[in-house]
C-alpha cells in the first residue's frame, strides 16, 4: 500500500481533458519533500477491452510513477 490519498501520475498524455488545478494543496512525499499539483483530470486504464475510467486523478509532474489511492477507489 503506498498509503496515497489520491490517485495520481507524473503524465499528462495519461490524462483526458486536464484542468488547472487551482488550489494551494501540495503532494508530500516519503522523504518529506512536497511537490506541487498543476491539474486534475479523467485517467483510463486499458486493459484488454474493458477502460474503466478513473476520475479526479492528480497531475504531479515530478512523480515517476503512477499511484491509485485504495481509499478514493472504495468511495
Amino acid at each position: 500500500d503506498t498509503g496515497a490519498s489520491n490517485h495520481m501520475t507524473g503524465k499528462s498524455s495519461m490524462l483526458n481533458n486536464i484542468q488547472k488545478y487551482l488550489g494551494t494543496d501540495f503532494v508530500l512525499i516519503g522523504d518529506g519533500s512536497s511537490l506541487p499539483i498543476l491539474g486534475t483530470r479523467y485517467f483510463f486504464i486499458k486493459q484488454r477491452n474493458i477502460t474503466p475510467p478513473l476520475h479526479d486523478v492528480l497531475l504531479v509532474p515530478s512523480l515517476t510513477k503512477n499511484l491509485l489511492s485504495i481509499s478514493q477507489l472504495t468511495k
